[in-house]
């Protein structure tokens, strides 16, 4: 059990950001580019996190790029979907 958590456990990065921003650089070091990206933005206004569709590109195997159209705190969780076990 100890070692399908380790496996698992290196399919997925997580981030967030202490900062508003527009763009985010993640470095997550899962070494694919098949990846799929979840992002929460934070709304200032209610104190709540959304699940938001924003731009994301991959930059290379270790990193994405996250565009907003306004300055925002997110929350991103990255999974590899191409690792093998």
């Amino acid at each position: 059990l100890d070692t399908f958590k380790a496996n698992l456990n290196k399919t997925r990065a997580t981030f967030e950001a202490i900062d508003a921003a527009t763009s985010y650089t993640i470095t997550h070091n899962l070494g694919s580019q098949f990846v799929d990206v979840m992002i929460w933005v934070y709304d200032v206004n209610d104190g709540k996190w959304y699940n938001d569709q924003v731009v994301v590109s991959v930059v290379d195997d270790n990193t994405i790029q996250v565009d907003l159209t306004a300055a925002a705190r997110i929350r991103a969780t990255i999974t590899n979907v191409a690792f093998e076990f």
